[in-house]
């Protein structure tokens, strides 16, 4: 049984999702785990959604699933401002 499951895997390839760019949605992922939280940061780092325009759906989508309904781990939450106090 685990000779077939060995047998069977196969890895999935990377998608491009920016054709002009030739940008991955491994690519992606990472940007938004490194902490890109919108589709223009993504475009400054990477080139993505810069273009044509035709991935900039697919990008926010990304962005948007990259929550996990925790809004401490959410890509998207602005950074904590610091204390006038200090």
């Amino acid at each position: 049984m685990k000779l077939r499951r060995i047998l069977n895997f196969t890895p999935r390839a990377a998608l491009i999702l920016c054709v002009c760019h030739s940008v991955t949605d491994r690519e992606i992922d990472v940007l938004i785990r490194d902490g890109a939280r919108s589709l223009a940061e993504v475009s400054r780092a990477s080139g993505a959604g810069g273009d044509c325009g035709c991935c900039r759906r697919i990008i926010e989508q990304r962005i948007d699933r990259a929550c996990s309904g925790n809004c401490a781990d959410c890509p998207r939450r602005d950074p904590e401002l610091a204390s006038a106090a200090l």
